[in-house]
């Protein structure tokens, strides 16, 4: 049974059995004495190190297993013995390379961002160290892309997408040498050579950039430029960002919390989620538009959380690649709900409507109308839509909507009757008429008294589609018609000869004439002196806006209309 040793290798934690943990030891104890210079030592060691946790997370594939003498080997193989390699400064004062690369041995390249030879990002210099090019051609194919169109976001990709060659082994890997201890330690060894030369001296080896005279000077004031460019553009993108983010975050503390306001009351996450399920039959295209509420208000809300966060405890700043993830997450979350809102438009594109007819008694010339309120109509759910009279009250387990209007209109010498029509949207006309007859608006008829509902429902599993009712009341002239106070939110703009709003021509007594419903026991200053334009020059119409508005004017009436929009 093996004992089992827990060590810490570059900053990572290994769980190693013994003699795994022996071998090791001995080979980063051979790789110190081999080397003679102190500072190039601790350079070498620490390159080797971030080395083998590669090599060794790679063999675990990430797994919690316990490395192995087998696993070690392996990884030793990769970098190789010391003594397979000429470790110590055995041609001291003699630059051992002339060419770039003499001397190293080969292996697989990667693409990384190059931090020795950059301009902005380092993205040029990696290209052109991965492809064994001057980065000169590099950076003017990217200048070249600018002016196509597509220099900028390209180079943004790219820097997001290639990793920046920190360590040794990431330098020599980018030129496509391999990570052993032998070139790490040339690589080291070259280094140490360039800083005990003058400021004029030659530039390391594995430094790709060359003297281009006046073309590198140009590109370098250049690239001085676009640094202090994308500097301003990025910490104005930074606050708006964050303002973003901030305001994202309102929206989501209002919609968890039910406190966002409407006309009639507020509104919450479950009342939100239950309209629109009773708005869609299709519960993907639901959570296309979650996604998209996600990504587009969520996302951002966490991130300015953690900056309100990490401005409180002075943290250090947030990565670039978080801000760009963040960009990415709004864009992604405007397409889904761009997505959704089309997919559920296409659902309603198209309006029809049904008609039905009810007659009444011929021999009635009396009548009155009530309506039937919702028994929730107080309720705090109750959502105002718009300015037209439409509420919907959100339910346990229904939807009730309040779409409803009544007008009342002369039918001459024919019978009285009740036309109701019922407008929906849907995909296609016969979608719309099927929509319609999904609404349940019973109108009952009692003797003389007309009741009609403020509110109806909607047939089992069928979804919200804009239905609208419209009750037309057609009354035989010098017939009389009473309108209890309670049908107030259902009237329509029907013709008469008074000054009074729609509601509040509840709790009058009217008669039909020929030009429309004629008040009965309105005040004096409540009929118009001219209601229906009989004389149809335009003086007649100022003339009776101007009456309409001295009425609005006075105290009683101003006091009035205050307490009903309160």
């Amino acid at each position: 049974m093996k004992h089992i040793e827990h060590i810490n290798l570059a900053g990572f934690a290994f769980k190693i059995d013994e003699d795994a943990a022996q071998r090791l030891k001995r080979y980063l104890d051979a790789i110190q004495k081999a080397v003679d210079h102190p500072a190039e030592s601790a350079e070498v060691l620490q390159d080797v190190e971030a080395r083998l946790v590669e090599l060794l997370n790679g063999a675990l594939l990430d797994k919690r297993e316990v490395v192995s003498l087998e696993i070690v080997e392996k990884a030793i193989e990769v970098l190789g013995e010391p003594e397979d390699f000429s470790l110590n400064n055995e041609t001291e004062g003699v630059n051992p390379k002339t060419t770039e690369g003499e001397g190293l041995e080969k292996g697989p390249r990667r693409l990384h961002r190059n931090p020795d030879d950059k301009l902005i990002g380092g993205v040029a210099g990696g290209l052109a160290a991965y492809f064994s090019i001057d980065p000169i051609w590099v950076r003017i194919g990217f200048i070249a892309a600018i002016f196509a169109g597509f220099g900028f976001p390209l180079y943004f990709i790219l820097w997001i997408a290639m990793p920046k060659a920190k360590t040794i082994a990431q330098k020599l890997e980018m030129r496509g040498f391999a990570a052993n201890v032998g070139n790490i330690r040339k690589f080291v060894q070259d280094e140490q050579q360039t800083r005990g030369q003058s400021s004029d001296a030659e530039k390391p080896s594995f430094d790709s950039r060359k003297n281009t005279g006046a073309i590198s000077g140009a590109f370098d004031f250049i690239g001085q430029i676009f640094r202090l460019i994308v500097k301003a553009i990025a910490r104005v993108f930074g606050w708006l960002l964050l303002a973003f983010g901030i305001f994202a975050l309102m929206i989501v503390f209002a919609w968890l919390t039910g406190s966002i306001d409407t006309h009639a009351g507020r509104i919450g996450a479950a009342q939100l989620h239950s309209f629109l399920s009773k708005s869609s039959e299709n519960p993907g295209q639901l959570w296309i538009l979650y996604a998209g509420f996600a990504l587009l208000f969520v996302v951002p809300a966490l991130y300015a959380l953690a900056v309100l966060i990490r401005m409180v405890l002075k943290l250090p700043k947030l990565d670039i690649r978080l801000k760009a993830g963040v960009l990415f997450s709004i864009i992604a979350g405007a397409l889904l709900l761009g997505l959704g809102a089309y997919s559920a438009a296409s659902e309603w594109r198209v309006e029809d409507s049904i008609s039905t007819r009810v007659d009444l008694d011929p021999n009635r010339t009396q009548w009155r109308l009530e309506s039937v309120p919702h028994e929730g109509d107080e309720a705090d759910a109750s959502v105002r839509i718009n300015e037209d009279g439409f509420r919907l009250l959100l339910l346990d387990d229904s939807l009730a909507l309040g779409w409803v209007e009544v007008v009342m209109v002369s039918s001459g010498t024919e019978p009285a009757s009740i036309l109701t029509t019922v407008e929906a949207r849907g995909s296609s006309e016969r979608d719309a008429r099927e929509n319609a007859r999904t609404v349940d608006h019973p109108i009952a008829i009692s003797d003389s008294v007309i009741r009609l509902p403020s509110f109806y429902g909607l047939s089992p599993n069928k979804p919200f589609r804009m239905q609208r009712v419209k009750h037309v009341i057609k009354l035989p002239l010098g017939s009389r018609i009473s309108i209890g106070s309670e049908a107030a939110p259902i009237l329509g703009d029907s013709p008469n000869n008074s000054l009074l709003r729609e509601d509040e021509m509840a709790g009058h007594r009217w008669q039909m004439g020929p030009q429309g419903l004629e008040c009965l026991d309105c005040a004096p200053e409540e009929l118009d002196s001219d209601p229906f334009r009989t004389r149809g020059d335009s003086s007649s119409d100022t003339n009776g806006e101007q009456a309409w508005l001295n009425f609005r004017a006075r105290p009683h009436r101003a006091l009035h209309d205050e307490e009903r929009e309160q």
